[in-house]
């Protein structure tokens, strides 16, 4: 008798543990598919998709952007430029969105308080005056 009333609370236990929990029939299975995170623009951030403005597209700026690395060696985060034409799009985790600088001369791109610097084929990346990144 020992050995059952064991059994059924064990049994019991198990169950009432369970982490299961039923879908409401109205919710469509899709919300909780992964990589069902397209933005506005159908980018998939899982992927590591964002859209470009320069190429109208959704990119991954890792592979198709030039790298900056942080001057603070202490930072883990990257910037990412891509450049056509007299535009530089850069991508940074300062930045909510990738940002579009315009070209003032021949080596300087602005777009309010970021600003990118070339010179000897070496971009600087600036906030406010302040070097953030460079490659």
């Amino acid at each position: 008798m020992k050995k059952i009333l064991i059994a059924l609370s064990a049994s019991a236990l198990i169950f009432s543990c369970s982490t299961q929990q039923k879908q409401d029939s109205t919710q469509q299975v899709t919300d909780k598919m992964v990589g069902n995170d397209q933005d506005e623009n159908g980018c998939k951030g899982s992927a590591g998709y964002q859209w470009s403005q320069l190429k109208n597209t959704c990119i991954r700026y890792f592979e198709e952007g030039i790298k900056l690395n942080p001057v603070n060696k202490t930072s883990t985060t990257v910037a990412y430029l891509i450049v056509i034409g007299d535009k530089i799009e850069a991508s940074a985790a300062e930045l909510p969105k990738p940002l579009v600088l315009t070209q003032q001369n021949s080596t300087t791109w602005e777009n309010g308080q970021w600003k990118i610097e070339m010179k000897d084929g070496i971009y600087n990346l600036k906030k406010n005056g302040q070097i953030l990144y460079h490659n």
